[in-house]
């Protein structure tokens, strides 16, 4: 989870406005932005919006928009605003996420944040879901590098049933779905191989139900 503050005080004054580039990571969840507001102005009660203004497609806030009827004076209230990173989001590309923040008078301040998508710092495959599963289910990984990918399923008498992937695959978060439509309910075994870009290797399995 990546979290980050930023300190808005007498909810007129913004501060921190170095250029920095937070890393996100492809799939990641519960990433967090606090925005804190501190009522420091001569009125005893302030009433602030605080608004999702621009985000890339690739992620997805839980609420676009938070909504402070009263600060009292010398309170503070903190605006988090939860979001994930899709799975898919490319990795090396770079974006701006930035806030609106307007008081009850209609003035605004606006504050925005410089992120790059960086690729995942392990190979991990993650258990298929649904697991039970009848007649697909999704198979998750993410590799820290480029590589070659290679995806099988076998039986548990070790017989190959089916090559999902073979291929050259980018450094992130990816996704194949297995079709189990033509074959018999039972233990399945899915084996991910990836070999990196600098001859590393990377090797997982798990696994996985067929109930029809």
């Amino acid at each position: 989870m990546l979290l980050l503050k930023y300190f808005l005080f007498a909810v007129v004054c913004a501060v921190g406005y170095a250029q920095t580039v937070y890393e996100l990571v492809p799939g990641s969840k519960n990433n967090l932005f606090e925005l804190i507001l501190s009522n420091s102005t001569m009125k005893a009660v302030q009433s602030v919006n605080i608004a999702v203004q621009e985000a890339p497609e690739w992620i997805e806030f839980n609420d676009n928009e938070i909504y402070f009827e009263k600060i009292t004076k010398s309170d503070k209230q903190t605006a988090q605003f939860y979001f994930n990173v899709s799975g898919n989001a490319t990795v090396g590309e770079d974006a701006t996420i930035g806030f609106r923040i307007t008081d009850q008078t209609g003035k605004n301040w606006f504050k925005s944040y410089n992120v790059k998508v960086t690729p995942p710092s392990v190979f991990e495959v993650f258990q298929n879901y649904p697991n039970p599963f009848n007649p697909s289910t999704t198979i998750k990984y993410s590799i820290p590098q480029d590589a070659l990918v290679t995806i099988k399923v076998f039986n548990v008498l070790g017989e190959e049933i089916s090559v999902l992937v073979n291929k050259e695959m980018k450094a992130g978060m990816h996704e194949e779905v297995f079709d189990a439509t033509n074959i018999s309910s039972g233990f399945y075994i899915y084996i991910v191989e990836a070999k990196g870009i600098d001859e590393t290797k990377y090797f997982d399995s798990k696994k996985m139900l067929l109930v029809k």
